[in-house]
Parts: structure tokens; sequence; C-alpha cells
């Protein structure tokens, strides 16, 4: 892939990251304050649609930039260590998603006040292991 074009994608990846963990955490806290159904309702539609398009963002300018990069990352030992904690943070999202709408319902659900920084930790891990590359 043309070093023009990779940096294009990488850009469009973490822009997508930043906003995938700015609404997972912004969610995450949303959730934790057990605020009323409506502020939920209207908040965290909001919230939760950035994540969303964060999450879709990030997850395909990754698949662009692991097929387009020669030689291929995937035959290094960080990347698959990162690839798992990324399956993690989809998990997250997915609970987060899960909570918002039992919170939104009459059943109501809230998340501990740790999922936010249990957030901000696997971002974390994310970014050492992309950019350290420890093994």
């Amino acid at each position: 892939m043309d070093a023009a074009v990779l940096s294009w994608v990488l850009a469009a990846h973490i822009l997508g990251f930043v906003l995938w963990i700015g609404g997972l955490c912004g969610l995450t806290l949303l959730l934790s304050s057990t605020p009323g159904q409506v502020a939920l309702a209207r908040g965290g539609k909001r919230i939760a649609m950035v994540a969303d398009l964060g999450a879709t963002l990030a997850i395909a300018a990754g698949v662009v930039m692991i097929a387009g990069i020669k030689p291929s990352p995937m035959t290094q030992g960080w990347m698959h260590i990162k690839l798992a904690v990324v399956v993690g943070l989809i998990a997250v999202h997915g609970f987060a998603r899960v909570k918002l709408k039992r919170a939104q319902s009459a059943e109501g659900a809230t998340v501990s006040p740790l999922w936010p920084a249990a957030v901000i930790a696997v971002a974390a891990a994310i970014i050492i292991l992309a950019t350290v590359r420890p093994l």
C-alpha cells in the first residue's frame, strides 16, 4: 500500500479509536451514575452512537492496514495480543449497549463505577501494544 494512503488510513484508525474509547467511557460513566431514564434515553443513545461509529471506523481501518502493510504485522506476537485485547473491548462495548437498553426499559440497570476505569485500562493496553510492541 502507498505510504500516503497508509497515513490516511492510520489517521482514520486513530480517530475511530478515540471516538470509540470516548464513547465507551461516556456511556459507562452515564450508566454508573444512575441518572433518570429520560437522561439515559437522550444522552445514552447519542453517546452509544459515537462509540458505534468509532468502533466501525477503527476496525475497518485496522483491517485495511493489516491487509496493506508488508511484511504483515500478523507475523508479530504483539499484534496477536493487541487483537485479543480488541476482542475484549468489543465484548465490553456489547455489554454497555445491553446495559443501556436495560436501563432505558422498565427493568433499569446500572454498571459498577469501575467500568470506565476498565475501558481506560483496555485502551492503555492497546496503545502500549501498538506503540511499544513489546513482543
